[in-house]
């Protein structure tokens, strides 16, 4: 059941008038019900793992809360099997691959046996919601919840379990309780926040997609221009992707009188590649910064000294977690670098001076979101392609500087569409909001809202695109 089918809407509808006339006390029962029913319409043996590792994280923390002596081991438990059902189902067959490239081929047979273990969409978000619980539970910044109800519903709850944005416990289970009952209001700025997602999915996403990928997989028959134009476009193509996602998911949830976290802060507009990361994913980068930055940089270790070995740390694993690849590891190292470029010789802090005092001049900051954007879209290569092979490939294509039989049309509608998205983002006001409330007129949203509509049904078709994050 994917966002970007009618048979979920007709669900979340059902699941909302359910909740709207049912009693309050029942809120938390419907929706972990609802939300196991959703993960397993996706693949039944789905629920299982999740529910496995809930088991154990939920049992952990009580008994940490209640141990006087011998909580780290309790920890670590908790701890241990959520990141082992990540490694077994992720990161096994990368693991033996390169085990096999270093050593021989003794584990071959484990291999071929992993290559086939079926990859639990989601398991990368709600195994580091589980993760963040059970190390503020040790770290006592927050006590154990008692209710597994609300604690199940908390790392399952449907309209985030995907792809996010990954929440603290602190801030999602409180709103789990209040038992919010469904309104109009929450139905329609939900209702709202959705069609803006598909639109930015199927309309931008998967239209600027579509020419990237006719492209990156065959680029030996494209020249300069058009392969250049790809790079930008799919780097393009993940943030309306993914940020789709985020807002129907971020919609969904407001049905239901719950607030999600925001996930993106419109980073195409970015200044520099350390303000992209601050504004890209920020539920993971903040998950990160929380219990890998901080406790690397402020420990009495190498990293204390040496605070640029605590953010390749980051982007490492920032990498990594995309995917069970070197190119994704690429990915993020590439990124981590150019930002200890930045922090190093002080250019992210000369441009936060200049934006205080307004010296930041247009064409300055044009120069500087083109080198953002360029940056960001040069390293998604490595996003994008399989191999570092097929990175470099796409890299030599395009330095043959061949600009013959450019497919113009096609370029320029391809850049529209990119441009379209990012003009229209700036004019967001919150998160929570899209950019036609900035219409002054009632008449005039419901115009504009009917077009999008209208365009999401026109540029649908049947053959759907995943969301991109799904496999991570």
């Amino acid at each position: 059941m994917s966002f970007i089918t009618i048979e979920y809407y007709i669900f979340l509808i059902l699941i909302v008038w359910l909740i709207y006339i049912s009693g309050k006390k029942y809120n938390w029962l419907i929706l972990t019900i609802a939300s196991y029913i959703f993960y397993a319409s996706i693949h039944i043996e789905y629920s299982i793992v999740m529910l496995a590792s809930t088991i154990v994280a939920y049992f952990s923390a009580i008994m940490m809360s209640k141990a006087k002596k011998g909580r780290v081991f309790f920890f670590l438990i908790g701890i241990l099997t959520d990141l082992s059902l990540l490694f077994f189902f992720k990161y096994l067959g990368f693991f033996l691959e390169n085990v096999n490239f270093l050593f021989g081929t003794e584990f071959d047979t484990g291999y071929s046996i992993a290559k086939n273990i079926i990859l639990p969409i989601g398991i990368s978000f709600y195994t580091f919601q589980s993760l963040s619980y059970t190390i503020d539970v040790y770290r006592k910044k927050r006590a154990p919840e008692t209710h597994f109800g609300y604690y199940a519903l908390y790392i399952s709850f449907f309209p985030q379990l995907i792809a996010g944005p990954i929440e603290r416990s602190q801030y999602l289970i409180p709103q789990l309780k209040e038992k919010v009952k469904p309104n109009l209001d929450h139905f329609m700025q939900g209702s709202k926040l959705i069609l803006w997602g598909l639109f930015k999915k199927i309309v931008i996403a998967d239209t600027i997609g579509t020419y990237a990928d006719n492209i990156y997989s065959n680029s030996n028959e494209y020249n300069s221009i058009e392969i250049a134009l790809a790079v930008y476009a799919f780097a393009f193509q993940v943030y309306y992707d993914f940020s789709g996602y985020s807002n129907i998911a971020i919609g969904s949830a407001k049905m239901f009188g719950i607030n999600l976290s925001m996930n993106f802060n419109n980073p195409l507009a970015s200044k520099n590649i350390t303000e992209l990361w601050s504004k890209w994913h920020i539920s993971l980068m903040t998950f990160l910064n929380t219990y890998i930055f901080r406790p690397l940089v402020t420990s009495r270790n190498l990293f204390h000294k040496w605070g640029v070995g605590a953010i390749f740390v980051v982007f490492f694993i920032s990498g990594l977690w995309h995917g069970a690849s070197w190119n994704f590891v690429t990915f993020g190292i590439l990124n981590g670098l150019i930002v200890i470029i930045e922090r190093q010789t002080k250019f992210v802090k000369k441009i936060q001076q200049l934006s205080k005092k307004n010296k930041v001049s247009k064409p300055l900051k044009f120069l500087l979101i083109i080198y953002t954007l360029s940056f960001f879209s040069f390293t998604s290569i490595w996003f994008k392609t399989i191999t570092n092979n097929d990175a470099i490939q796409i890299i030599s294509n395009f330095l043959k500087f061949n600009f013959n039989n450019t497919a113009i049309v096609n370029v320029l509608y391809v850049l529209f569409l990119m441009i379209l998205g990012v003009w229209l983002e700036t004019y967001r006001k919150h998160y929570q909001s899209t950019p036609i409330e900035i219409i002054k007129y009632n008449y005039g949203r419901v115009t504009i809202y009917t077009i999008l509509l209208v365009l999401v049904v026109l540029y649908s078709n049947h053959n759907e695109v995943p969301f991109i994050y799904y496999q991570f």
